[in-house]
């Protein structure tokens, strides 16, 4: 994982931020470890190029599905708690069947390693089990990131190279921070907005409403004419 991170700092590599979800793994405990595995590096060539590129969860269609199921309460608040329940256990199940679990998948790597190698040290191996053992041992390596991830993720730039600290450096950084913190879509009612102006009009329509508009009034006051 050291090399790995090296090698992300050498090519100036840099990583595309998730809209959408925070975490992407769950243990599916009762207090659960939720953590994000998954991720995307573009380099600075090609950022220049699509400086505006964006990563979002592909869960979009399964939480749909599941928000939109019927729920048999007549209380508001408990058809609330009772879908965002039934949505969490539903998520889990969704990273479980499109990731799995990462200790068990490479435990059951390991062990097939395992005998492959033992076999080696008695016979040659044929042609597909040595390039089943091959397989493997790349597999471990993903898995075994994946694992390391859990306890270490990282978001910083851990040093700057002789020459980085240039205009064109802190751009693509400001321009790292723009797509962070874009805002995808809203939810205004039944509907989902996701065009810029239509996105503008929510916001304005939202603290209009909060905060009310000004009335006409019969008289006023002339701070200038008293002195204020």
């Amino acid at each position: 994982m050291g090399w790995f991170r090296h090698f992300l700092d050498d090519v100036e590599a840099k990583e595309i931020p998730l809209l959408g979800r925070k975490y992407t793994w769950s243990n599916e405990r009762s207090s659960p470890t939720l953590v994000r595995l998954d991720r995307a590096f573009c380099c600075v060539d090609w950022e220049d190029i699509f400086p505006d590129d964006v990563l979002q969860s592909s869960s979009l269609e399964a939480v749909q599905q599941n928000w939109n199921a019927p729920v048999s309460s007549s209380c508001a608040v408990e058809r609330l708690f009772l879908k965002l329940q039934r949505l969490s256990q539903d998520l889990q199940k969704w990273g479980q069947r499109k990731i799995g679990n990462v200790k068990l998948q490479l435990g059951i790597a390991k062990e097939i390693l395992h005998h492959l190698e033992i076999a080696r040290d008695s016979r040659d191996l044929s042609p597909s089990e040595e390039w089943l053992r091959k397989k493997l041992k790349l597999h471990c390596l993903g898995l075994a990131s994946l694992e390391r991830t859990i306890a270490r993720l990282r978001s910083r730039v851990l040093y700057l190279k002789e020459g980085d600290a240039n205009t064109s450096f802190f751009h693509r950084q400001a321009r790292y921070r723009k797509k962070k913190n874009f805002i995808a879509k809203l939810q205004v009612g039944d509907q989902t907005v996701a065009d810029q102006e239509d996105k503008q009009e929510a916001v304005l329509q939202f603290y209009e409403n909060l905060l009310g508009t000004a009335e006409e009034r019969e008289y006023t006051i002339d701070f200038a004419e008293i002195g204020i």
